[in-house]
């Protein structure tokens, strides 16, 4: 991705002089990255996590993951053993975790992630 921005292509960003924000952006060699939040489609950018697909493996270590991260001062054998009953007690499999996940993941996102959305097109639509 790094070489298509050093080649010779040229990228477009379309503003307004009569806004005074985008104004005021051309003026200070500003660049806004919009949090996804902010697009009109609420699914955009948003990312759909399969747990279903994970191997035991696979699991066992996102398990650990979020053990390590809610407790992290646990010793590393307490925190196998945790994370093997949640693996036997399926709980990456339960809807009502899943949905709660996918909320918080689509909230930090939002907050740390911005896209700046640019154009090979050189004349407005």
């Amino acid at each position: 991705m790094f070489d298509y921005f050093m080649s010779s292509q040229i990228l477009y960003k379309f503003r307004s002089w009569s806004d005074s924000i985008q104004r005021r952006s051309l003026l200070n060699r500003e660049i806004y990255f919009a949090s996804p939040s902010q697009f009109n489609d609420p699914f955009d950018c948003f990312i759909n996590y399969r747990y279903d697909l994970l191997s035991p493996e696979e699991k066992l270590e996102k398990y650990c993951d979020m053990i390590r991260e809610e407790e992290p001062l646990l010793s590393d054998d307490e925190l196998k053993r945790q994370a093997n009953n949640w693996l036997r007690e399926g709980f990456l499999d339960k809807e009502k975790l899943l949905e709660n996940n996918k909320t918080i993941m689509r909230e930090t996102f939002n907050e740390k992630v911005g896209i700046l959305s640019l154009t090979k097109t050189k004349n407005p639509i």
